[in-house]
């Protein structure tokens, strides 16, 4: 059995948070009508490519479900641990969380 997708790392620092994509969920889905919002950022990582991320879904808070009180401005440091599925062909990553600070010291210790 072959996986769909695959979870990475994606460190670096923000370089640019995109304006919203929204639109309307069209008859026929379960949550026709409704209104969607997608949040992007662009995070420059090792100083080498800019990669896009997706961020998940806001609370009632307004506050990015799973990642408590980010700072995504520009200049920002981040570190996320991302999704990577391919959608009509192209690869996306979607963040899932805050990347494991304790995974990270592990990873550090063993290098």
């Amino acid at each position: 059995m072959m996986a769909n997708n695959l979870l990475a790392r994606v460190s670096g620092s923000v370089i640019s948070t995109p304006p919203a994509r929204t639109g309307f969920f069209k008859s026929g889905h379960p949550r026709a009508g409704e209104e969607w919002v997608i949040e992007t950022v662009n995070v420059l990582v090792g100083d080498q490519d800019v990669t896009a991320v997706q961020l998940p879904r806001r609370d009632v808070r307004g506050q990015f479900e799973g990642l408590g009180e980010v700072r995504l401005a520009k200049g920002a440091p981040v570190d996320f641990l991302v999704e990577i599925s391919v959608f009509r062909g192209d690869p996306q990553a979607r963040v899932v969380a805050q990347y494991p600070a304790d995974a990270a010291l592990d990873e550090a210790s063993a290098a």
